[in-house]
Order: structure tokens, then sequence, then C-alpha cells
């Protein structure tokens, strides 16, 4: 099983020497509940008290010293780069981000690998939100796995170890870009590459999973190609949408009509609509709905050869329409 050696003076906090950190066993990761902050009414499964796994440990607790890790390789902590195949070693860490978790960049090589992966480390420490980080774990290993490179960052695994009575919990996942910036969701590149966020979140509901908090932070650039991250709040999802999303069409009105809240608002800012508003005399009316002259004699008086003028003029231009009824296999690239 994979070890982690981790050294350096930002992590004297924990240690002053150089300590290995332990992988937690895939499979045991699927006896962990979901937290029930992230449970909601369309989830495959509702987790309670009747249903949790006997041997699960609970907030704050360490899997590898459950068992949960067989066959482990003492290492030569102050000889690195460990020789041992499976096991991490890290270099040039730098310090990426502090909050609820505490977000590191390094290389990270292995014995095995020609080249070194260039990795986030996702911290978690004093006992604080493991459970949480142990459930992303768990989406990015035993549920999504399909999705690593591709929607989601490359995962390696989720890593624990116990220094001085503090329980030291890591997630690593591959380098993929930085988070999108600003409020202005332009400003995030070409329209093609939200365009690809929206595929990307659209494939995540397919795999059975709803992201459950789902924003700019939590999409990173990865020189033009987004990838989606931040999977501790991810969720079993059955997307029941009712509509296609269709780049020009007319803005949705509200998330009932697209039938996915998650995605109805990430998209409903985007700048992909159209209007079909158009001034018919002194009136701005909704173009679309106007299909012969009665349609627009019905808002107004005018003669009739006006209207029907107008009609001709509607039916030779372009006119934005209503967003199209779902179907699995859209029939063009400007749909998903």
């Amino acid at each position: 099983m994979a070890q982690l050696l981790v050294a350096g003076s930002l992590f004297h906090d924990w240690s002053p020497e150089p300590f290995i950190m332990q992988r937690v066993d895939p499979t045991f990761l699927k006896t962990i509940p979901y937290p029930t902050s992230i449970s909601d009414s369309d989830s495959d499964e509702e987790f309670t008290e009747d249903n949790v796994p006997p041997n699960h440990l609970g907030y704050g607790s360490s899997f590898v010293t459950s068992g949960s890790i067989h066959g482990l390789v003492e290492c030569t902590v102050d000889k690195a780069p460990c020789s041992h195949a499976g096991h991490w070693t890290m270099k040039n860490p730098s310090d990426i981000y502090r909050g609820r978790y505490i977000l590191f960049r390094a290389l990270l090589q292995r014995p095995e690998f020609h080249d070194p992966v260039d990795a986030v480390l996702k911290f978690s420490h004093q006992g604080k939100n493991v459970d949480s980080l142990l459930h992303e774990a768990n989406i990015y290993e035993n549920h999504v796995k399909d999705l690593q490179g591709d929607v989601i960052p490359r995962c390696f695994g989720v890593f624990q170890a116990t220094i001085a009575e503090n329980l030291i919990t890591c997630l690593i996942t591959e380098y993929c870009g930085s988070p999108i910036e600003g409020s202005n969701i332009c400003s995030w590149g070409p329209e093609d590459f939200f365009w690809e966020v929206i595929r990307k979140l659209d494939r995540l509901h397919k795999h059975g999973f709803a992201h459950g908090d789902f924003k700019e932070s939590n999409v990173v650039n990865n020189n033009g190609v987004p990838f989606i991250i931040d999977l501790e709040h991810a969720k079993p999802h059955i997307c029941k949408r009712a509509l296609l999303i269709k780049k020009s069409s007319i803005q949705p009105t509200n998330a009932a009509d697209l039938n996915c809240e998650e995605l109805y608002y990430f998209i409903i800012d985007l700048p992909l609509w159209g209007t079909s508003l158009m001034y018919i005399g002194r009136l701005l009316l909704p173009a679309h709905e106007l299909k012969t002259p009665e349609d627009i004699l019905d808002y107004m008086d005018m003669d009739y050869d006006e209207a029907q003028r107008y009609i001709d003029m509607i039916q030779s231009a372009f006119i934005p329409h209503p967003l199209p009824p779902f179907t699995e296999h859209p029939e063009n690239d400007d749909e998903i």
C-alpha cells in the first residue's frame, strides 16, 4: 500500500522531523456514511443511523490505525527519495491556501514513475473535517474514477498519520490549474471554455452525482481546459433535467423549467442566451410567439397587411426559441 513521506519547514507545526503518512484502503472508504449535511431528497440512498456500517469510526477517526492498511513497508525517513515501489516522496512544496483545509502544491516522486507528478495535497489537521475529506476521497476513488483526468483531476489516494496525538489526513490530486477568477463570468475566457464546463458538470450528473457546491472557485483552468475540483459536498443525484441546454436560446425563467437546480443556477448567468423580444409598432413583443398576423392583432390595432409584413420579417430572421425538450442524444453540437 502506498505511503507518503512528508518533510520540510512548511510542516514543522506538525512535526519538526519527517514523518510517514499511510494510504487508506479505498475499500474502507466505502464504509463511510455520507455526512448528514450533504444528504438531500434526490439521493439514491438516505443514510441514517440504522444503515451506518458498524465499523465506521466516526468524526475525526483514523482509518489507518483501524487495520485498513496492510503490508506496510518501513521507510527510512532521512533517506529521501524513498526507493520502495508505491512510496511517494515530496519535492519543492509550496503553500497555496489556508482555510477550512491547508493546501500545498508539490512535486511527488515514486520509484516506478519516470516523471514526478505535479500534485495538490489537501490537508485536514487536528482531527477537523476528516469525515468530509474521506468522503471526498471516496467519491474520487469509488464512484467517479473513470472521470479522472478528464472531468476531474486524477486522484492518488487519501493518507493519514497521527503525530503527537494529532490526526493528520491528506488527499492527493493532480494539479490541474488555478481557479477561475473574477465575478464577471465573461472573464473566464472564450465561450468554448464555459461551454465545456457545462458538458463536464453534465457528465458528473450522468454518473449519478451532483457537485453540491458548484461555483467558480471550484473550477480550475488548465491552459484552456476546465477541471471540476472540491468534491467534498458531492452527493448522489438522479438528474431529471427536462430541457436541453442550447446556445442562443431564450433563457429559462426558473429552475423548475430546467428541473435541475445545480445546472440552472450555473448556466443562468452565462452569456449564451438570446432574446426574441422585438418592437412591433411601439410594443416590445416575444417574436417567437408570433406566428400569424392575428397573433399581432391580439396585442394591438394595426392594418392586417402591416401585421403580415412583420410576420414575414420574423420568419426570415433568426429568432431565438425556448430550450428544446431533453433527449439523451442531442443532434447538434450546440446542445447539451
